[in-house]
């Protein structure tokens, strides 16, 4: 979830021994039995993967409504749904090697199969203007669209323009560059020097403060600036 490797089950694995030695040294030796090798972190991760799908596949057959949202903040589509006491679910669908619309669609359609969703029951899709999603024939838009017209003649959805890419394109006209100009740099002087990352890094743990680090900016994830902003402020 964090990016860590598999291979770091065997350090957490000696963390919960000397920890037990400490709080329970009598089932100390409880932990050393413990198999956390990458094979079987990876097994772990994909059994609790698999029994969350088995959950939101039983959970789907309440659903009243659904919708897609288009992201490139974390490459892949969303599928968001509610059921009839407004309940809200979301599921990542994971995009890997080319994002054309005809891969889009595809695995669009391969959740759609997964869960068992009605088609129908699409109510919305958001997107952020790129032209695999909202080409007038090709676009992903416009093969969801067809395809339910070839179900149901009298069904449509709405496609709106995602709501995060203009709240983007409004900072690039408030012309934040002042504020991040001195953001950047700070954060830079201090992530960019060994010894300042370092001592930096330890003034946060001296204060038992539960962020760790300030963050880069990147201007081509949309999501950047805000959490770039949101950390510096924070760790004011």
């Amino acid at each position: 979830m964090h990016g860590k490797s598999y291979t770091e089950g065997n350090f957490v694995k000696q963390c919960l021994i000397k920890t037990a030695e400490v709080l329970c040294p009598e089932k100390a030796h409880l932990f050393k039995n413990i198999s956390l090798t990458r094979n079987t972190v990876a097994e772990r991760i994909n059994e609790m993967s698999s029994d969350l799908k088995q959950k939101l596949k039983a959970e789907s057959l309440k659903f009243e409504q659904f919708s897609f949202d288009e992201t490139v903040d974390i490459t892949g589509v969303f599928i968001r749904a509610c059921d009839n006491k407004f309940n809200i679910y979301e599921e990542l669908i994971p995009m890997h090697g080319a994002t054309t619309s005809q891969d889009i669609s595809e695995n669009a359609e391969g959740v759609l199969h997964e869960y068992d969703l009605d088609l129908s029951k699409l109510v919305c899709l958001s997107t952020y203007g790129a032209a695999n999603m909202v080409g007038r024939h090709n676009g992903v838009a416009a093969k969801l669209q067809a395809k339910i017209k070839n179900l149901h003649s009298d069904l449509s959805f709405p496609h709106f323009h995602c709501i995060i890419h203009l709240q983007n394109l409004c900072s690039k006209i408030l012309k934040l560059d002042n504020l991040l100009s001195l953001v950047i740099k700070t954060v830079n002087y201090i992530r960019s020097r060994s010894l300042n990352h370092r001592q930096f890094n330890q003034l946060l743990e001296d204060m038992d403060n539960h962020l760790t680090n300030v963050l880069f900016y990147t201007d081509v994830r949309w999501l950047s600036c805000h959490k770039v902003l949101k950390r510096f402020y924070l760790l004011r």
